[in-house]
């Protein structure tokens, strides 16, 4: 089944709301570069641009602010990895049913010893909080004819995940290829406190509850979103390309280069490769480029305008980063002025930072298995939704177009599409196994309990029989509270879930 089948078969959405998802209108306006305006943006430039050139890993980049894993349990969690959310039909499955099972197995909890070779060797124990999970179905045909279903099993994860968080799924037991979706960024945002003044959104707050899902599910919209194009980035911009660097004799430690200009009246400014800047002087901006060292050898930098074009650049040397005055030194460079569209320059970042990461460190999560043009539409979706070329951007983007690499952190629901044939009167054994996380806290003293959770049927179109749950390999765990009704001192490790439920929770701690 094409996108766009999938894509109108799950939304009853208006025709001008539809269209409206793969296009974007560009209203001309200033804005400002503001490199120094927050501590916020130095953690921002260290972390993002760092790894869209390859030097920094986004380690635990996935964690929100605050939130908690449902209300009804009465306990929040710093960290929320996410509901384990039902299979789904995309058009409907009339005359079929479902009945579903979901196994927790605690197996990673297992202590097990590791040895570190060093001056003289170390042992130590470890183990993993996490959960192998199976959510396995029975899909049963009713009907006196067979029916061919295109199913999507979502799954909350970022793209930076590790690949194993992401579900295999088998059919009848053999393992079935998939074409992956993603919607868009499932949180929001928050001021520097983690509070949520809609005015200061310099920090990103993830989605951190059960009912943030539940919220975002509970109609066909967000699944709709996850199937629209990328946005209509087709427009003009010019770029300004700055390098073959030339720095005249001096003891000076860590220079640099600055590129004044002033900007048009309708001028959008953006940089690539820049290491700073500041809008200081006015209307005149300083694009700062550090020229590296032997270890590290200079790279070029872009400046992208779009609207109207900057003028009176000129280049000025400096001994340092901080290009005070009386610091100046002779420094020369290459400035390439040429015009293209706001998605070929996009483009050529993404597969740049695509390329040099997997070079760099031959894996990059669960995007070892996404398509360039995914990568490519998060970081548009990014810049359009909530960046420079957003109609009401974050404080949070300052116009380093590193910034639309922080989509590959940003959770969000993943589904991953895949077809079945059920025979008349027949039946398909369908299993997705993933490794799962416990939801955390880090400080507290319940820091060392985990969470897992499960959706019965939120986001769902099956008609389930029945759901089951069970819990396996529990020897190294004891649940501390939950409301699946596992008793495990009295050998109740596997229940029948009541239908009218639509969210299971539990707490499992590591035993010492």
């Amino acid at each position: 089944m094409r996108t766009i089948d999938i894509y109108n078969s799950i939304t009853m959405l208006p025709d001008e709301l539809v269209d409206e998802t793969g296009a974007h209108r560009f209203r001309k306006k200033r804005v400002w570069v503001r490199w120094a305006a927050a501590a916020a943006a130095f953690a921002l430039v260290v972390g993002i641009a760092g790894a869209a050139t390859g030097r920094i890993r986004l380690f635990g980049a996935n964690a929100g602010t605050g939130g908690g894993a449902g209300g009804e349990n009465g306990y929040s969690y710093m960290y929320y990895v996410g509901p384990v959310l039902p299979l789904t039909a995309t058009d409907g499955a009339a005359g079929v049913t479902a009945a579903r099972h979901v196994d927790f197995d605690f197996s990673p909890y297992a202590t097990r010893t590791e040895r570190i070779e060093y001056e003289e060797p170390y042992e130590y124990e470890a183990w993993d909080t996490e959960a192998v999970v199976t959510d396995r179905y029975t899909l049963v045909n009713g009907t006196g004819e067979a029916r061919t279903l295109s199913l999507l099993y979502p799954v909350p994860l970022t793209l930076n995940d590790p690949a194993e968080r992401f579900p295999t799924i088998t059919v009848d037991g053999e393992r079935r290829e998939t074409t992956l979706y993603a919607g868009p960024y499932a949180g929001g945002f928050a001021d520097a406190k983690g509070d949520h003044d809609p005015a200061e959104r310099l920090n990103l707050d993830q989605a951190s509850s059960w009912e943030a899902y539940a919220a975002l599910l509970a109609d066909s919209r967000y699944q709709a979103e996850a199937f629209a194009p990328a946005p209509d980035l087709n427009v003009p911009v010019t770029v300004y390309r700055v390098d073959d660097y030339v720095v005249a004799p001096t003891d000076a430690v860590n220079p640099s280069l600055a590129f004044f200009f002033t900007p048009g009246e309708q001028s959008t400014v953006m940089t690539y490769g820049s290491n700073g800047g500041s809008d200081e002087l006015g209307r005149s901006y300083r694009i700062v480029g550090g020229l590296g060292n032997e270890y590290r050898p200079p790279e070029p930098v872009y400046i992208v305008v779009m609207g109207d074009d900057i003028a009176d650049y000129r280049l000025q040397g400096y001994a340092n980063m901080g290009g005070d005055e009386g610091t100046e030194i002779d420094v020369t460079a290459r400035v390439t002025r040429y015009e293209t569209t706001m998605e070929a320059f996009l483009r050529q970042i993404v597969d740049d930072y695509a390329e040099t990461y997997q070079v760099r460190y031959g894996t990059f999560g669960v995007a070892d298995t996404v398509p360039r043009e995914m990568l490519y539409r998060l970081a548009a979706e990014l810049l359009v939704r909530y960046g420079v070329l957003s109609d009401d951007p974050r404080e949070r983007y300052y116009g380093m177009l590193e910034e639309v690499f922080e989509a590959y952190i940003m959770r969000r629901v993943l589904y991953l599409a895949f077809d079945v044939t059920i025979p008349a009167g027949g039946s398909v054994e369908i299993a997705a196994t993933m490794r799962r996380d416990g939801s955390m806290d880090y400080v507290g003293n319940k820091k060392n309990v985990e969470g897992y959770d499960m959706a019965t049927r939120l986001g769902s179109t099956l008609t389930f029989t029945e759901q089951t749950a069970s819990v396996s390999h529990t020897e190294a765990v004891e649940i501390v509270k939950d409301n699946f009704g596992f008793d495990l001192p009295n050998g109740v490790t596997a229940v029948t879930l009541d239908p009218a439920g639509e969210h299971y929770w539990m707490q499992v701690m590591k035993k010492r």
